[in-house]
């Protein structure tokens, strides 16, 4: 991949911190925010710059990443009051990987375009598979769907997290 990307990622677990750090070893700009403050320390001791909140994270990202819990989180993280649609740049691409049904990363995709077109992202509903104990071996299988003109980029940063994928 040649082209560096600024990466918000919110959800810095079990799975997620690992796979925010495959993104920052491929050389990518990483804004992480969490709730708990220490999950990001290791990330930003390896260059990722703190946040206060998931919105402060998106402001001036390419693309997104949520993987958190549940569908209340990733609502909460994307669509609340200080969550990524509040600061997404046009043409940004959220990349959810928590654990949702189809369902509700289709509705929370018309829920971004409802909110405001002009700042609505590509939605990749992106879901990890796979042993948390493997993900920091980019163990696993990432799934999605989203505008053809977006799918490449993203395909390729969820590259840099897994082995095998499948787009």
């Amino acid at each position: 991949m040649t082209d560096k990307f600024t990466i918000a990622y919110v959800g810095l677990g079990i799975m997620g911190a690992p796979a925010a750090g495959h993104l920052l070893a491929a050389g990518h700009r990483l804004r992480v925010w969490a709730r708990r403050p220490e999950a990001m320390e290791a990330l930003v001791a390896r260059g990722a710059a703190a946040c206060a909140s998931a919105a402060e994270a998106a402001d001036g990202a390419d693309f997104a990443f949520t993987n958190v819990l549940d569908t209340p989180d990733v609502e909460e993280v994307v669509l609340g009051p200080a969550g990524y649609v509040q600061k997404l740049l046009p043409g940004s691409v959220v990349i959810d990987m928590s654990t949702i049904a189809p369902q509700a990363a289709r509705d929370l995709a018309a829920a971004l375009w409802r909110r405001d077109a002009r700042a609505c992202p590509g939605w990749r509903a992106a879901r990890r598979r796979g042993a948390a104990s493997r993900a920091g071996s980019r163990g696993g299988r990432g799934t999605g769907a989203g505008p053809a003109s977006q799918i490449g980029a993203a395909a390729e940063l969820r590259g840099a997290q897994l082995r095998n994928r499948t787009t």
